[in-house]
């Protein structure tokens, strides 16, 4: 059986090994890392693990994988720890708040020679899994425009709300790295790279340069123009929309109330579909994600994100956050990871 420590005992560490110790047979958590002695304590006395401080020493022991999922601007050091030990690497996005510590990090892993996945989750997503293969096979024709807008429900600083992304963008990378990532890393999954990208943002937090609702649209340098918000705001929404020349898709969600659905541009009628939405919130259903990596470990399958492919989505981000701060255009095209 393999045996996993979690680097960053909050929130998602803790869901990792619910999930994996509860629900998993080929694979259990026995150690966990984290810098807070609070949580610490919790991963030794209420889940029974091997405890320390040091990522360093957690990295030491005997170990087939670890999962990071600590603070955002903590990846890059802690990945390369685990590489230098010769440690599997599943990592929470975004993968680093750097270009420069990113490109650390791929070299770290790759001449290590271990598997390393990224939890870009909407890539686990089976209703992308079913979008790709439209895209691939060409039933959506030549892809026009890309539409998503996404609202995590968490709600905004000005209603009492205090998401540590947004209240601490000198570790998190602020909204548009932490979280908007995703949207990018899903754009580069479907259509490739990018071309150009500009973005606004707002935020109700006094004295902090972050961002708690986000726009952004541009080109990919296939053609498709695109359109991506993301917002805290209190309701739940999903809402995206491929237009192509010889059918549309959609997905459409608030809170619990959703469908998928494709259209055709020669007749009247919808072709509507659902998929199981457990994924989305990560509670009590399979991780896709996590079962995928531990495919790659077994060497059963080849990882759908890694390292070096999430580079492209915080380049991009950062363009963005470069974008908003100073309004100039900026060249896409040009920085790509070799």
């Amino acid at each position: 059986m393999l045996k996993g420590g979690i680097i960053g005992f909050g929130t998602s560490g803790r869901e990792f090994t619910d999930y994996i110790n509860q629900h998993c047979t080929r694979a259990r958590i026995v150690a966990a890392s984290n810098r807070g002695q609070k949580n610490l304590d919790a991963a030794v006395k209420e889940y029974g693990l091997r405890g320390t401080n040091s990522v360093d020493e957690l990295c030491s022991w005997d170990l087939d994988f670890v999962m990071v999922a600590s603070t955002s601007y903590a990846h890059a050091s802690q990945v390369e720890v685990a590489a230098r030990h010769g440690l599997h690497v599943f990592c929470e996005k975004p993968i680093a708040l750097t270009l420069a510590d990113a490109n650390r990090m791929i070299e770290a892993v790759e001449q290590a020679g271990v598997v390393n996945v990224v939890n870009y989750s909407r890539r686990y997503a089976r209703r992308i899994d079913a979008l790709k293969r439209f895209l691939d096979q060409g039933d959506l024709g030549e892809v026009l425009s890309f539409s998503f807008e996404h609202g995590r429900a968490f709600g905004l600083s000005a209603g009492g709300a205090r998401h540590r992304a947004v209240q601490e963008p000198e570790e998190s990378g602020g909204w548009i790295v932490h979280h908007t990532c995703h949207q990018l890393d899903l754009l580069y999954y479907l259509f490739g790279e990018f071309k150009e990208v500009y973005c606004n943002t707002r935020t109700t937090v006094a004295g902090k340069d972050s961002e708690e609702l986000v726009f952004a649209s541009g080109r990919m340098q296939n053609g498709v123009m695109f359109h991506i918000g993301d917002s805290l705001a209190k309701v739940r929404y999903n809402h995206m929309v491929v237009t192509g020349t010889k059918a549309s898709y959609a997905w459409q969600e608030v809170d619990k109330f959703a469908f998928d659905r494709v259209r055709e541009e020669h007749v009247a009628a919808d072709n509507v579909f659902g998929f199981d939405y457990g994924w989305y919130t990560s509670r009590g259903s399979e991780k896709r994600s996590i079962e995928h990596f531990l495919d790659c470990i077994e060497g059963k399958a080849k990882p759908v994100a890694d390292l070096r492919s999430s580079y492209e989505s915080l380049r991009v981000a950062l363009a963005m956050t470069e974008h908003r701060n100073t309004g100039r255009v900026i060249d896409l095209q040009a920085g790509s990871h070799p």
